[in-house]
């Protein structure tokens, strides 16, 4: 065999039969892979998430592709165009890469995304970020905070435990509604020049204490742990 290999009709031979078996295996792939097809339906469009969407995020054409899918697997709830996400507003975060669904995202003229993302009995209070507070960079939606009074006189104290924060925001946010944008253009809670903030989720007993004490001295957040402490909080 080695010595038909050496020769130039051996190697010609030896080359013919490499290129039928390499076209029989291909052959068999793409019969296999036509079967599959067949057996999933036609491809239909899919739409999917091109990047991170996170919580409360407003749809736009850059989080977007579209992808192949058997039809077979579709459901009533994935999209199949970009125009039926635009615009809305994501109820939770969408991993890059995994499909936008109907039910993932706000219905068109129902609200601004804070309320959207409101339990039921809950409020959003929009805080300022304040000096020697937390930066608005370590805090994400589904993040919770400590949120601590500094009176003018005495001592400092925590007035509410792990409350949720719904979203974070800047004066120059893209995606603020009209209300949020007149809200800092007036000062915000604490007036003056806050030029980012933060909305919490708080019962309505809560939002009154967030207000007095931001009347009455300064508000500094700290971030909670992802799990609880020994004491639940």
């Amino acid at each position: 065999m080695l010595k038909l290999i050496r020769s130039p009709k051996g190697y010609l031979i030896v080359s013919l039969l490499f290129a039928f078996l390499g076209s029989i295996a291909l052959y068999g792939y793409l019969h296999g892979l036509d079967a599959r097809v067949a057996q999933g339906g036609m491809l239909m469009d899919l739409l999917i998430a091109k990047t991170n969407i996170r919580t409360g995020e407003v749809i736009v054409a850059d989080m977007l592709e579209m992808k192949k899918f058997p039809e077979n697997y579709f459901l009533n709830s994935m999209l199949s165009k970009p125009e039926e996400a635009l615009g809305r507003i994501a109820l939770h975060d969408i991993v890059s890469g995994d499909p936008v669904l109907d039910t993932s995202l706000s219905m068109a003229d129902t609200g601004g995304r804070v309320a959207l993302m409101l339990p039921e009995g809950r409020r959003g209070y929009p805080l300022a970020v304040q000096e020697n507070t937390v930066s608005l960079n370590d805090l994400s939606s589904g993040d919770r905070v400590d949120v601590i009074f500094v009176p003018a006189e005495g001592r400092a104290r925590t007035l509410l435990h792990s409350i949720p924060v719904l979203s974070r925001s800047a004066r120059t946010s893209n995606h603020m509604g009209n209300d949020e944008v007149n809200y800092l253009s007036e000062g915000g809670a604490n007036g003056g020049d806050a030029a980012e903030y933060v909305i919490l989720s708080v019962t309505r007993e809560e939002a009154e204490i967030l207000a007095e004490a931001e009347e009455k001295g300064r508000i500094i957040l700290a971030v909670c742990p992802l799990k609880k402490d020994a004491k639940g909080r």
